[in-house]
Formats: structure tokens, C-alpha cells, sequence
């Protein structure tokens, strides 16, 4: 073996995490010990004392084990080649035996189960906004976030790590910064650095928001949260959960669910985000890259300002559907086939 010691599993996973927390994001880390936590209390219980303890027919048994759990083969994938990734650092550095990490079953899955068909549909993202645009709760907090998350596109750690200063009102852009020293990581690091231009409308809504209803709180590096609470710069669930309620659609319609808004607990802050047509922030981002492809920007173009790759794009996110490809992004050259109207060009020439 070697001389390395003889860790717990829960030991050794911590000692993974923080020699990767140099590279990820801390909510990618969040993730990462999410998923590492299954597989550690699973050892506890089956009395797994330390990372040596550990043999190809233990992870056996746990594949079977997360096989039953009927989660989504993505899910499912990713839990597994994290556990695989972590358990064959061990092995390189004499925790665990030789080759245990090999013994996990990380499932192939096909190229439909990568994507989330869940999305806010660009109709519906137009209808929300101009809602909001004209409502009573105009520039509020839960607008901001929907107005910049559908127009941008943008993660919802770039979201949070905006300062106002992060707005430039008079050119009409925003700002994307890597700044990990002060707890507002950018996913990419500073290849995730950006300036986007934003719609006069968003500009305005900005505006008013900076002016009249930020609340005029600092967070604990001395900046300005664009989107701050009374305590300092937002958390991510809690920016999660005004998404939740800025995309509930009796907004602008009659709810699709049956219920009355005034009894209607889905309706509410805290329980929005168990209404069954509410949208996440990723599930925002996704229908926003659709809807600004739709609008007729390039690919190149989406792929820079929401800080993803084309070919992650095309996979992932822009998946519009039969109607809204042949629409938005077809219809207006069909004229360009239409050889009466050549014949009728030539006659006027």
C-alpha cells in the first residue's frame, strides 16, 4: 500500500473537496459534496470504517443500490462518475485500494436524457415580462431577476455577482466579472468575463430599480449588490426562489392548475416554486437562449453572451420546437423561393 493514512470515507471526501475548491465554484462544490454525501452515509451505515475497507464488491452493492433510486439517467450518471472521480483520487494517493474506482458503473446514457425538455417557452417568457413591465410591481426585485436572467441568459452566479456599478445605464450593458476573493465567482473564471447588452427596456427597469427600490445594503467585501436583501448580497436559494415566483403564470394569465390566487399557496413567495409551472433560473436560461435565437441573434453571438460554448448550446439548451424552427427562424425566406416573384423582379428591371 503506501504510507498515506488511514481515513474515513467522510474524511477522505473532505480532503477531495477542498484540494478541488482551488478550481470549482463553491456552488459546483455544493454539488460535488451532494453527491459524495450518498455514498458516505451508505458506507457509515454498512459500517465501512475507513477508504482501505473498501472492495470492488462494496461498490457493487452500492451500484445496485442507486439503481433502485429511480432517479434520471443523467442524474444518475453524474452521482456515479463523481463518486468514480473521487474514489480513484484515493487510489492515486494510497487511501483505497488499487482500482477500486474502476469497479463503479458509470451508465452511458443517450443524447436525449443530457436534455431537459423543462424550459420557460419563449412565448411565455415574452408574456411574463411584458406582465411585469406593466405591473404594479414594476422594477421589483422579482422582475430584476426575470428581466435579466430572459434577456441575458446569464448563470445565476453571474446574476448574483452583479454590483451596481456592474451596470453601465448610458451604454446599455452589463458587466460579467470573476472576482473569487470576494465570494462572486464567475463557472469559467475569468474566461467568463463579458460585457452584454442589454434592450433600452431592461435598461430602464435597472434604472428604476437602482434608484428607488434597491435596498441601499453593502456585503462583506464593502461592495453594492445589484440584488441585495436587507442582510447583504443575496444567497443563491434565495435567488432561486425569486425566480420561482416572477415565473408563476397567473402573472399574466388565468392559472392553468385551477386555483384562485387568493387561496392559492403557489402564489405566495415561499411556496412558488411548487407550483408545477413555475420555471428555476436554468430552466429561465434555457428558454432565454432559445427566445434570443428565435429573435434572430447568431449562435456565435448567444454562445458569448451567456458564456457557453456553441456546441453546448446546440446539445443542451437550444432545442426549439418543429413550429417555432420553421417560424422564427425559417418562414421569412421562403419569398427567396418563390420563382413568380424572380419572373415579376425581372419585368421591373
Amino acid at each position: 500500500m503506501s504510507d498515506a493514512p488511514d481515513l474515513s470515507p467522510r474524511e477522505a471526501a473532505q480532503r477531495w473537496l477542498d484540494k478541488r475548491a482551488v478550481s470549482l465554484a463553491e456552488h459546483t462544490l455544493t454539488d460535488y459534496w451532494y453527491r459524495l454525501k450518498q455514498f458516505v452515509d451508505w458506507c457509515e451505515e454498512e459500517e465501512i470504517e475507513t477508504m482501505r475497507d473498501l472492495t470492488a464488491w462494496d461498490i457493487n452493492q452500492w451500484d445496485a443500490k442507486r439503481a433502485g433510486d429511480d432517479l434520471a439517467p443523467v442524474t444518475l450518471r453524474n452521482h456515479q462518475q463523481t463518486v468514480q472521480d473521487w474514489l480513484q483520487w484515493a487510489s492515486d494517493v494510497g487511501l483505497a485500494e488499487d482500482g477500486v474506482g474502476d469497479a463503479i458503473e458509470v451508465p452511458d446514457i443517450n443524447r436525449s436524457d443530457h436534455v431537459s425538455e423543462v424550459r420557460l417557452a419563449p412565448d411565455r417568457g415574452e408574456a411574463l415580462l411584458k406582465a411585469w413591465r406593466s405591473s404594479p410591481n414594476r422594477a421589483s426585485k422579482h422582475h430584476v431577476v426575470l428581466e435579466i436572467l430572459w434577456t441575458v441568459g446569464c448563470r445565476m452566479g453571474g446574476l448574483r455577482g452583479l454590483d451596481v456599478s456592474d451596470v453601465d445605464r448610458s451604454a446599455g450593458v452589463l458587466e460579467f466579472r470573476h472576482r473569487p476573493d470576494a465570494d462572486t465567482p464567475l463557472k469559467n473564471g475569468v474566461e467568463g468575463e463579458r460585457d452584454v447588452g442589454i434592450p433600452d427596456a431592461t435598461v430602464e427597469v435597472l434604472d428604476e430599480w437602482i434608484s428607488v427600490q434597491r435596498p441601499q445594503v453593502r456585503d462583506d467585501h464593502g461592495r453594492a449588490p445589484l440584488l441585495p436583501t436587507t442582510h447583504g448580497r443575496v444567497s443563491l436559494t434565495t435567488l432561486r426562489n425569486w425566480c420561482y415566483y416572477a415565473t408563476v403564470p397567473c402573472r399574466y394569465q388565468d392559472c392553468p392548475h385551477g386555483e384562485k390566487q387568493a387561496t392559492c399557496d403557489w402564489f405566495a413567495g415561499r411556496g412558488a416554486s411548487q407550483c408545477p409551472s413555475s420555471r428555476s433560473p436554468h430552466q429561465v436560461r434555457s428558454g432565454s437562449i432559445s427566445w434570443q435565437r428565435n429573435r434572430g441573434l447568431g449562435v456565435e453571438a448567444v454562445a458569448r453572451r451567456v458564456n457557453a460554448s456553441v456546441a453546448v448550446i446546440e446539445q443542451h439548451y437550444d432545442h426549439p420546437t418543429k413550429r417555432e424552427e420553421f417560424r422564427e427562424r425559417e418562414s421569412h425566406l421562403i419569398d427567396s423561393l418563390d420563382l413568380e416573384a424572380d419572373e415579376h423582379h425581372g419585368e421591373t428591371l
